[in-house]
């Protein structure tokens, strides 16, 4: 039975892990004793709770629910127009809490561009926060420069400590 399971997972190359995620990806394996799902190759994981996220590899630890994302991500939250860049992210399905130690990119609503370390992205209170080197780009090419900052999603506001601003004519 389990030589049939990791057949039809790695011939069909999609799985399902309880509503929560669909995985597809060049080759997947189920790991049962272990409760992981691996994803590897051009992986494309849709959540249920509409995000998209792309990665070369992926890991399902499907006790805990997390989801560990390596690779060139990018995690797309199509329900708040947040979109995030980095090689390595861990997305913990229970608590809605989505973290990057590594540089990371994060677009909102093509907006505004925001480079950081470190994020935190609550996703139930709609708040993204760090408090390392942080650059927010507007589309006016204005930056401003913190090494602290948290970002409210439902009011559109960021917040932040020891600011400097450069505007695009670096005034």
């Amino acid at each position: 039975k389990t030589i049939l399971i990791i057949f039809y997972l790695l011939f069909f190359s999609t799985a399902n892990a309880e509503n929560e995620f669909i995985f597809e990806s060049n080759s997947i394996e189920y790991k049962e004793n272990d409760n992981l799902i691996i994803a590897k190759g051009d992986v494309k994981v849709i959540s249920s709770n509409e995000i998209d996220i792309f990665a070369d590899e992926s890991k399902y630890f499907k006790d805990t629910k997390k989801l560990l994302l390596l690779g060139n991500v990018r995690l797309i939250d199509k329900k708040r127009g947040i979109k995030i860049e980095s090689n390595e992210i861990k997305y913990d399905r229970k608590e809605e809490k989505i973290e990057s130690d590594n540089k990371t990119k994060i677009y909102l609503d093509d907006d505004y561009e925001i480079q950081t370390s470190k994020l935190i992205y609550l996703r139930l209170q709609k708040i993204l926060k760090s408090n390392k080197d942080t650059t927010l780009i507007d589309y006016f090419n204005n930056k401003i420069m913190t090494n602290d900052f948290i970002y409210f999603a439902n009011d559109k506001k960021f917040k932040s400590k020891n600011l400097k601003i450069i505007d695009k004519d670096l005034n």
